[in-house]
């Protein structure tokens, strides 16, 4: 009774947390994938939504391309959210940023699947230097590369990526 109330608090908590407010300035919507952003300090916040049940990412990069991209993916998989930061090096080749000397700027994670798709929030630094990341800073330009999957295996391929340019 005790971990079946626990999994509706946290339940509860992630939809809170995870809704979205679409007349905010730091928003948009690219084929069917919402993103949101917000600063707090030297940390920035993403909320992202996949129409499908399956992982869902974004990557960040200073030129429009996948190459050289920090990617971090998140799913919500039977035991709960997971999320793994990638460095790609080459197509088809994106390696865990431990894996290759990094450090992970993701700080905190939560995500929720249901019959409306995978919703998925982390915070991360704004400013690593490690030569994985890029500056996060409010007010830089970056391209954003959004991407989903129907699965939850990070080795799936996407069913749509699109590269963005914005502004934080």
């Amino acid at each position: 009774m005790k971990s079946i109330l626990t999994m509706g608090t946290l339940v509860l908590a992630a939809c809170c947390c995870l809704s979205f407010s679409p007349e905010a300035e730091n928003y948009f919507v690219i084929e069917g994938m919402q993103v949101e952003w917000e600063f707090e300090g030297d940390e920035i916040t993403f909320k992202l939504h996949s129409p499908y049940q399956g992982w869902v990412a974004l990557g960040f990069n200073q030129t429009n391309d996948i190459m050289n991209t920090n990617l971090v993916k998140g799913t919500v998989e039977a035991t709960g959210p997971v999320l793994q930061e990638y460095f790609v090096r080459g197509y088809g080749d994106h390696q865990p940023i431990e894996t290759l000397g990094g450090e992970r700027s993701v700080q905190d994670f939560m995500g929720l699947e249901d019959g409306d798709g995978t919703s998925f929030q982390f915070t991360m630094k704004t400013q690593m230097n490690d030569g994985f990341h890029y500056d996060l800073s409010e007010g830089q330009r970056v391209w954003i590369i959004c991407s989903y999957s129907m699965a939850d295996d990070f080795g799936h391929h996407s069913i749509m990526q699109r590269h963005l340019e914005i502004t934080l």
